[in-house]
């Protein structure tokens, strides 16, 4: 089971069910993280906003060859700049 949180107009992020109990702590963190990606592009055209984005995913997050558990969810791409294809899709 997954557990799916809205952050502004850009993201949603999924949890899965075996964090549960650190969905809040999750939560936080990871809407801070967006808030600061997102502030500068919030007055861009939608498709801007959607470059703006997709230009800092590719530049930002590297593949983790070590696969980190964190690296399966968005905390790993977002948070930490590594993730594997699940957590960067």
């Amino acid at each position: 089971m997954h557990y799916f949180v809205y952050v502004g107009d850009f993201f949603h992020i999924c949890f899965r069910r075996s964090e549960k109990g650190k969905i809040k702590e999750h939560q936080k963190a990871m809407t801070a993280r967006v808030e600061k990606i997102t502030r500068e592009a919030k007055t861009f055209s939608q498709w801007d906003k959607e470059k703006y984005i997709h230009d800092f995913l590719c530049e930002s997050i590297h593949y983790d060859k070590l696969k980190k558990p964190y690296s399966h969810e968005i905390i790993g791409p977002l948070g930490h700049g590594v993730g594997v294809c699940e957590g960067i899709a």
